[in-house]
């Protein structure tokens, strides 16, 4: 493999260690797992949890 690939791979494997330790601590924090993949769907699709949340607020609000 190239030295340009090689530093691809090393990138991409501190990114998954890095994930696994957030995780990690995410649960000893006592975080339950779901929350912690839907963290994670929501950092992969850039979505913002405040907007979110006001989305599904103001939603809500008009079915009540």
């Amino acid at each position: 493999t190239s030295a340009v690939i090689q530093g691809y791979q090393n990138i991409v494997d501190d990114a998954t260690d890095d994930k696994r330790q957030l995780i990690s601590d995410a649960k000893q924090d006592g975080v339950p797992r779901k929350e912690i993949d839907a963290a994670i769907k929501m950092l992969k699709k850039d979505i913002d949890p405040q907007v979110t949340t006001e989305i599904y607020s103001s939603i809500s609000d008009l079915v009540d």
